[in-house]
């Protein structure tokens, strides 16, 4: 269902062959001559050193340099006119600039021991807060630098890890894959640029929040929202919003309805009835109101009800229900490792739901001594088991019943470690 965002950008075979000559010999660290010359050039809030590389012949051997050499530099912004001049498209442009910036800082966060460490156990609990306390403030800092660099030589104001997240993580290809690349971009660093700014209000806090510090966490989500606004369509946000909702595990089972098949349509109307007054955002963010009652959620799961039961009908919505019990997810999981349809699956469920009323009715039942409840708990039992092998086979009930046969009396499910 989910697939790893592919990059979108398409480069010619000479340029591709090109781009990984240069990455191997970085990697062999071959991309810079012997001696090189060495100048300043002020990049955001430093002076940096850069060294520069020479584009012509070697006169010695009298061969052609090596293609990158014409393109490749230490000073950042020949380093982008180059690859402009090249025909590089911008994409490609941002992307290797980004990543040799954010490899430049990677490095100065080592040098400047902000990497993970072990603890000093010679340190007091209040000196360890302290100094964790101080190696956040610089790094706040040098990441303010590092993104005041990249807007200042590419015009786009991105988290470092920003791309890396669009690319590696198949969440987010989910929920943003239909917008525009930029505009991917621009959310994911909006809503890390949100969570970096409310981490930093807590950790000013002491983690001790008290009215002022809730007033700058609720000013900050007001920004946040008013970015959003300018970022992106009503249209887009509304798509966005309804795969949120499905990325922040509104359903059971994974979106998984066996004996539902739903329409595009279909499940686009179930998702906003989903969102019925439910800020998405806010409760994946972590900005809801913690105070909202179990009355108020009640209230809304049936307001969501009633419109799918009307969407769906009757039979249909019954199928739902059924795909949301843990009792039918438990043998519906094990169903799919023996490769069974959910027909199956769904007798094993009506025999589990049967048995379990019939268990509270003996239970609840004051004409029936003990033996004589305990006689028929063991029959029971008996034609439960022969019951779930007759609906699942022999094998997939022999492992439904071994991992989840807790509800069949006189069975004691073997849970695995």
């Amino acid at each position: 269902m989910r697939k790893v965002l592919a990059l979108s950008l398409v480069l010619n075979l000479a340029f591709a062959g090109v781009l990984a000559w240069r990455l191997g010999a970085r990697s062999r660290g071959a991309s810079m001559p012997a001696e090189p010359a060495v100048g300043a050039v002020v990049v955001s809030n430093e002076i940096r050193e850069v060294r520069r590389v020479a584009v012509g012949g070697n006169a010695e051997t009298n061969r052609p340099p090596a293609p990158w050499s014409l393109i490749e530099t230490n000073d950042y912004r020949a380093y982008i006119a180059n690859l402009r001049a090249a025909g590089c498209p911008e994409p490609t442009v941002r992307h290797i600039l980004i990543a040799d910036i954010q490899k430049m800082f990677e490095a100065r966060h080592r040098a400047e021991g902000l990497v993970d460490e072990e603890d000093n156990h010679w340190l007091t609990a209040s000196q360890t807060a302290a100094r964790e306390r101080q190696k956040s403030r610089h790094r706040r800092a040098l990441t303010e630098q590092q993104r005041g660099l990249i807007k200042e030589l590419l015009g786009v104001d991105w988290w470092e890890k920003t791309r890396e997240l669009l690319v590696s993580q198949p969440e987010v290809e989910l929920y943003t894959g239909f917008l525009p690349e930029d505009t991917q971009l621009k959310l994911i660093d909006l809503v890390y640029g949100l969570g970096t700014g409310k981490e930093a209000i807590e950790q000013a806090a002491g983690r001790i929040m008290i009215a002022e510090d809730e007033e700058k966490v609720k000013q900050l989500a007001d920004d946040f929202r008013r970015s959003l606004a300018g970022l992106m369509a009503p249209a887009q946000w509304e798509e966005t919003t309804l795969r949120l909702l499905v990325m922040e595990g509104s359903f059971k089972g994974g979106g998984d309805w066996p004996g539902l098949e739903l329409t595009g349509v279909e499940f686009r109307e179930m998702l906003k009835l989903k969102s019925q007054g439910q800020d998405v955002l806010a409760k994946m963010l972590d900005f809801t109101d913690e105070t909202e009652s179990a009355e108020v959620e009640q209230a809304r799961e049936e307001l969501f009800h009633a419109g799918l039961k009307e969407l769906l009908g009757k039979a249909r919505f019954a199928a739902y229900l059924r795909s949301q019990d843990d009792n039918f997810i438990e043998v519906w999981d094990v169903a799919k490792k023996f490769n069974l349809p959910v027909e199956p699956a769904a007798r094993a469920y009506e025999v589990r739901q049967a048995t379990q009323a019939e268990v509270q009715r003996l239970r609840e039942d004051p004409s029936l001594s003990g033996a004589q409840r305990e006689a028929a708990m063991q029959a029971m039992g008996a034609e439960v088991r022969r019951a779930v092998q007759s609906a699942l086979g022999a094998e997939a009930a022999q492992e439904y019943l071994k991992q989840h046969g807790n509800w069949v009396p006189g069975v004691k499910p073997e849970k695995n470690p």
